[in-house]
């Protein structure tokens, strides 16, 4: 069930991919509930197309989603017992009057298991919002058209009803989709006819997950943690970093530990992924009001060796303007930081306290 088919052919207006079962963890068990279960529901059809788009934002539901499991014997093209994983996207075009949506599915082997577009849209005779999506699934086409049976605002959940021809066979889906929080969803889909005949299918479920660029990164470059470094006078610069938002941030600070024990609170920074620019952002700010903003230009892994490299632009507390290269190489529990290429508007030659390498190493972690 591709999570963006099952639920993209029928969550049509913007699962516009196909979904395929996926083993619910145990925080999504708590919210699982009986297919058409409409005691529960407040389903209520859209009266405009605004009014749609209002639930969709309202609902998180836009962005890049990821999934993976097995495929299961649902849709026409698609073989069951096939370990996979699959990237869906839908956003908004054409002014805000479409959704656009899309799906890449493949398999732990990299082939190529299903593919496809289409778009969500107001359908002003029968007053309805509707979806058209085609693709191929291994290889051969696919078709269908999604119509929006309802919505409940309250729970975040929809409804709908697919009709999709593969390989010569027409097939009914209902397709329901819901909000777990704003970077998960669950989605439920049902074959409730094949060729004008009756099926009695067992309902599948898929979950979801937002893509979060951040934490490949982290997987990669994990600076999380407590980090120590001795600095010239005898004094320690501590640094923490945090994960936060949902790990789609670290919060870090920097303190220093003088030799008689007293602490002072130095500077505050975040990382995060700036999906304007597609990469790695950082901002900061000094106790004595310098800020700097950069962003990751490279990182590079090697073995046990994780390079990042990052270019920085600011303004000292004097409105100074300053740039730097930093190099972070981490290994293991210890990451060396150098400063280079620097540059002040106000004085000629670089700190002596960024003129060397300074190697921390981590005392605690997350």
């Amino acid at each position: 069930m591709n999570l963006q088919r099952s639920i993209c052919r029928n969550l049509v207006a913007q699962w516009g991919a196909r979904v395929v079962i996926v083993v619910l963890v145990v925080a999504f068990l708590s919210i699982e509930r009986s297919f058409g279960d409409d005691e529960s529901l407040q389903l209520k059809a859209p009266a405009s197309w605004q009014e749609f788009v209002k639930f969709r934002v309202a609902s998180d539901s836009l962005g890049v989603w990821v999934s993976s499991g097995e495929t299961q014997a649902m849709w026409e093209g698609i073989p069951a017992g096939i370990d996979y994983s699959e990237t869906n996207s839908w956003e908004l075009a054409n002014g805000g009057n479409r959704i656009e949506s899309s799906h890449h599915m493949k398999s732990v082997d990299g082939d190529v298991i299903t593919s496809g577009a289409g778009y969500s849209f107001w359908d002003e005779e029968h007053r309805q919002v509707k979806l058209m999506y085609s693709g191929f699934d291994t290889g051969k086409p696919f078709s269908g058209i999604s119509t929006l049976m309802g919505i409940d605002k309250k729970t975040g959940t929809e409804r709908w009803s697919l009709f999709e021809t593969s390989r010569g066979v027409t097939t009914e889906y209902v397709v329901e989709r819901w909000t777990v929080d704003a970077n998960q969803r669950i989605g439920k889909v049902k074959a409730v006819q094949r060729e004008g005949q009756s099926v009695d299918g067992k309902p599948w479920t898929v979950a979801m997950k937002r893509v979060n660029k951040l934490a490949s990164v982290l997987a990669k470059f994990d600076i999380t943690g407590t980090w120590e470094a001795e600095i010239r006078d005898g004094s320690k610069l501590i640094t923490r970093h945090t994960q936060g938002l949902d790990g789609r941030a670290v919060f870090g600070g920097n303190e220093i530990i003088k030799a008689d024990g007293s602490k002072e609170e130095m500077a505050g920074h975040v990382m995060y992924w700036d999906a304007g620019r597609e990469r790695v952002a950082f901002h900061g700010i000094g106790k004595t009001g310098g800020s700097w903003h950069g962003e990751m230009v490279s990182l590079t892994v090697d073995g046990n060796k994780s390079t990042m490299v990052s270019r920085f632009q600011g303004v000292g507390d004097q409105g100074e303007s300053i740039s730097a290269t930093v190099t972070r190489v981490l290994e293991g529990d210890s990451m060396t930081r150098t400063f280079s290429d620097m540059s002040f508007s106000n004085m000629e030659e670089t700190p002596a306290r960024f003129d060397r390498p300074t190697t921390f190493q981590r005392i605690k972690k997350p």
